[in-house]
């Protein structure tokens, strides 16, 4: 039996992209979260589902790159990755994804008053002429 350090190269190189696959998935995560802003109960949810879901991921990667062993040299990487992900671009980001959601927020909802406001003094003025008209027929 041979001795090969191109299986665990291979495998330690390949949990770099898991890691930057599992940071994509947590930056989108917290988009959605900052965007919408649910409620604990939903957090709560949605951060144990998000956990199981990175957990199945290293299974199944574990599974096919080290024959199902959990082994530092993959493990590492990902860490790295996602802490190096988070602190420089997710934290940074997050507070200017924020601002923009806000704004956006602010301009779609002058955007939809404005109209609402016109329909709605349409309907009231409508309404006031048919109560004077069936007033005057009385």
């Amino acid at each position: 039996m041979m001795i090969t350090t191109i299986d665990p190269m291979r495998a330690f190189l390949w949990s770099f992209v898991l890691g930057l696959v599992i940071t994509a998935g947590y930056f989108a995560h917290a988009l959605f979260l900052s965007v919408f802003r649910p409620s604990r109960i939903f957090v709560a949810v949605s951060d144990f589902l998000f956990g199981n879901m990175i957990l199945l991921f290293n299974f199944l990667y574990a599974s096919a790159m080290t024959e199902g062993k959990i082994r530092a040299y993959t493990v590492f990487p990902e860490l790295l990755v996602f802490f190096i992900g988070y602190f420089l671009l997710l934290r940074p980001c997050k507070r200017l994804i924020a601002a923009v959601v806000e704004e956006l927020q602010i301009r779609l909802r002058k955007s939809v008053q404005k109209p609402a406001k016109t329909v709605l003094t349409i309907v009231r003025t409508s309404r006031t002429k048919k109560k004077t008209k069936s007033e005057k027929k009385t």
